[in-house]
């Protein structure tokens, strides 16, 4: 039933993705596989030539990887290699994605790949990339293993977050040492009293 619901749900945002973003295609920016998952150890469907304009379904949530379409084929491309036209000229797809307005998409192995690679040679051993799949899922090392080409990065902010080493802890001052005068206590032994009857 759960995969069911899951392959309803992947179809329905599938076809809103598509009519939302037909016109709004997007273009590869330089040479970079078409896999057949977001990650670099799924197989390769097609190598991509820079200028190739593509159908963009969508992206992961991490705008990472993207679901496009090529010549009748669906498959997954780094965002890294993806450009889209705003404001009249090319920039760089993850830095844009939210402001455009990009779909964000799901993958899940199982659905994906029977509905679009059941004849592929590949599909009966699916099992093994279901392995990588959960893998990618629980350590979320989605990103690719090269880096964009410096000439296209787009000039926003770097959206990675954190960096590598935390900040120095900063201890604060001690605190200066300051005597505290004593309380004086009397025990009732001696004079200054007024005297008794």
């Amino acid at each position: 039933m759960k995969r069911l619901i899951a392959s309803v749900l992947l179809l329905v945002s599938g076809l809103f993705a598509t009519s939302q973003l037909r016109a709004a295609d997007v273009y590869v920016s330089a040479y970079v596989s078409l896999r057949a998952g977001p990650y670099i150890g799924y197989p390769r469907l097609a190598v991509l030539n820079p200028g190739v304009s593509l159908v963009l379904y969508g992206c992961l949530d991490d705008w990472s990887w993207c679901d496009v379409g090529y010549l009748g084929d669906r498959g997954w491309v780094s965002a890294n290699y993806l450009s889209i036209y705003y404001d009249d000229r090319r920039v760089l797809l993850p830095d844009y994605a939210v402001r455009i307005g990009v779909p964000v998409v799901v993958f899940s192995l199982p659905v994906y790949w029977s509905a679009h690679y059941r004849n592929r040679p590949w599909y009966p051993e699916r099992h093994r990339w279901e392995r990588l799949e959960r893998e990618q899922r629980t350590h979320r090392v989605l990103r690719p293993a090269v880096p964009p080409p410096p000439g296209l990065r787009s000039p926003q902010p770097d959206r990675r977050g954190i960096s590598p080493q935390p900040p120095a802890r900063v201890r604060p001052a001690p605190l200066p040492d300051r005597k505290v005068p004593r309380k004086r206590t009397d025990h009732g032994g001696g004079g200054g009293g007024s005297g008794g009857t």
